[in-house]
């Protein structure tokens, strides 16, 4: 696929982090995220000048404060589908179906509400208390390069998966599987529900919030690689109580190089679609080898 470095979404000198002038304006005031102005995108701390101690000092400052406004933010998701997820439940109680009872609809409802309203509620609260605009994560339409790179991103993600498998196991180091696959275990049929959700839902809301928000605002503030490095840390540090915390950071691990290459692929295409779709592939043929393995009477895994 020679032909995905003519993109033509990168500029001619090949800087693939500079897009400055795209609408990714700060607002004047009240930028909750920082405090100072952002760097360029794409620039290091030096550029601006000044003492490289305290130019470090500062870009410190700024990670650890996008930091925790990143972990804010997935609080707000969690708090907003939790809310939701009771008001159903509620609903569904009153027309005589027991969410609580059914592990199956706890785990199709929680997907639904946390993937498509919680992460889409808090990347909206960032958007509008930022005054930004929608143009700043980069949703459009597709074209056929975006979707060569989301195969390709798909590929180079599912490969850096097995090689990471075979890494652990040639270390005689246990992987730890996804949570989901304990969930699914007692009714795999659940699996498939989770397969079209994942490009409807879980690959789009992920990564509208931890690549179309997070990453860009740490980008702003420390580079391109930087950003894709903090925002990629940020979305595995979540995902730490599906793992079995400390019992899960080899898979963890594999999982964070996965991720940074949906930061890549987003900086270089400036299209969310290409992530957000190669993600939602990633998952979706785990959930589908997950079905196939457990009504074959296997054991496997998922890392997600």
């Amino acid at each position: 696929m020679a032909d995905w470095d003519s993109d033509d979404h990168r500029d001619d000198d090949g800087d693939w982090g500079q897009r400055d002038g795209d609408g990714r304006a700060q607002s004047d005031g009240g930028d909750w995220d920082t405090g100072t102005d952002p760097q360029p995108r794409g620039a290091s701390p030096d550029a601006a000048g000044g003492s490289g101690d305290t130019d470090a000092t500062a870009t410190l400052g700024s990670v650890l404060k996008m930091s925790g406004i990143s972990l804010g933010l997935v609080g707000i998701a969690l708090v907003v589908s939790n809310a939701a997820f009771l008001l159903v439940a509620v609903l569904a109680t009153a027309v005589g179906v027991n969410v609580l009872d059914d592990l199956a609809l706890q785990l199709v409802l929680s997907t639904v509400l946390l993937q498509g309203i919680g992460f889409g509620t808090a990347a909206l609260v960032y958007l509008r208390y930022n005054d930004l605009g929608f143009e700043y994560v980069r949703a459009r339409m597709p074209t056929w390069n975006d979707i060569k790179w989301t195969i390709g991103a798909f590929v180079a993600g599912y490969g850096l998966l097995i090689a990471g498998s075979l890494l652990l196991t040639a270390l005689g180091i246990s992987s730890e599987g996804h949570s989901i696959a304990e969930t699914a275990s007692g009714n795999p049929e659940i699996l498939l529900v989770l397969i079209p959700l994942s490009f409807l839902l879980v690959g789009p809301g992920e990564e509208l919030l931890f690549r179309g928000v997070i990453q860009n605002a740490f980008v702003d503030r420390v580079g391109v690689g930087g950003g894709i490095v903090a925002s990629s840390a940020i979305f595995v540090s979540i995902h730490l109580p599906n793992y079995g915390w400390t019992d899960g950071l080899p898979t963890l691990g594999v999982l964070f190089v996965v991720t940074m290459v949906w930061g890549y692929v987003y900086e270089r295409t400036d299209s969310l679609f290409v992530p957000a779709m190669a993600h939602g592939a990633f998952n979706a043929v785990q959930f589908a080898a997950l079905y196939a393995s457990m009504t074959s009477g296997a054991a496997t895994g998922l890392l997600w």
